[in-house]
């Protein structure tokens, strides 16, 4: 069975029994307060994929600021919404 399954009834992305093996990442969430380590996990899935959506990163870091802070400002208040 895939690690990854898309649940198209509710429209969301279903992730099983996921683990990562990657010191940068390690040291990241280490350094944050157990309870901002869902939000940020999250937050980081999203830009990733927004990056991945540009085809290139260096395509998505090269955008104005004005862009990117539109799209930051936009996950803002998603996950504001959510906390809520």
């Amino acid at each position: 069975m895939n690690m990854l399954n898309l649940n198209q009834q509710l429209k969301r992305v279903e992730i099983k029994e996921f683990e990562i093996e990657n010191q940068i990442v390690f040291n990241y969430f280490d350094n944050l307060p157990t309870s901002e380590r869902d939000e940020k996990l999250l937050r980081a899935i999203y830009i990733g994929v927004l990056a991945l959506m540009e085809d290139r990163i260096s395509a998505f870091l090269s955008k104005t600021s004005n862009e990117l802070g539109t799209e930051l400002e936009s996950l803002k208040m998603i996950f504001e919404m959510k906390k809520e």
